[in-house]
C-alpha cells in the first residue's frame, strides 16, 4: 500500500509542478507592473517588477528600429487602481503610468513620443490563467501602428489628399 501512495504522491507532485510552471510563463507581449495599494511609487525589485522590467527592456532593444521609426509603440494602461487620501483613482493611475514610462525613458533610452497611453480601466486585469490582478500598469509591446490618426495628432487626417 505504501508503494501505491508513493506513486500517487509522485504523480500528484509532477502534475502540480507542471501546472505551476505553465502558469509562470509570461505573456510575450504584455509586461505587468504591480503597485502597492494606495501608493503611486514604482518599486522595481518588488513583486517581480524587476524581472518584467528587464524582459521589457530586452524587447525594446529587439524592436528599437521599428519603435524609433514610429512603426511600433508601447501601449501603457492602468487597471483597477485604488485611490488614496490625497488623490482619486484616476490621478493615481496617471501617476503610475508616468512612473513606468519614466523608468523606460531613462533605462530604455526611448522617447515620450514612443508611447500610447490608455486611460484607467476600473476593472481588474485578467491574466492568462483567469486571475484578476489589481493595481497594475500593463505595457504592451509590440503595439503596431494603426491606420487611424495618432493619439498625439488627432487633428491631422491620415487620409490621402485625393480622398
Amino acid at each position: 500500500m505504501t508503494v501505491i501512495k508513493r506513486i500517487l504522491l509522485t504523480v500528484f507532485l509532477a502534475v502540480t509542478g507542471l501546472s505551476l510552471s505553465a502558469q509562470e510563463k509570461p505573456d510575450s507581449t504584455a509586461y505587468r507592473f504591480r503597485f502597492v495599494a494606495e501608493n503611486d511609487m514604482f518599486f522595481s525589485p518588488w513583486s517581480g517588477n524587476g524581472q518584467e522590467l528587464e524582459r521589457l527592456l530586452a524587447a525594446i532593444d529587439e524592436h528599437r528600429p521599428a519603435i524609433e521609426a514610429g512603426q511600433m509603440y508601447l501601449l501603457v494602461t492602468s487597471y483597477a487602481t485604488d485611490g488614496n487620501e490625497e488623490q482619486t483613482a484616476a490621478q493615481v493611475a496617471k501617476t503610475r503610468r508616468n512612473r513606468v514610462k519614466s523608468e523606460l525613458i531613462v533605462r530604455g533610452k526611448i522617447k515620450e513620443s514612443n508611447f500610447v497611453t490608455d486611460q484607467l480601466f476600473d476593472e481588474a486585469y485578467t491574466d492568462g490563467n483567469g486571475k484578476s490582478l489589481h493595481n497594475m500598469v500593463i505595457v504592451t509591446l509590440p503595439c503596431l501602428l494603426y491606420t487611424s490618426p495618432s493619439p498625439r495628432d488627432r487633428q491631422k487626417s491620415r487620409m490621402p489628399s485625393s480622398a
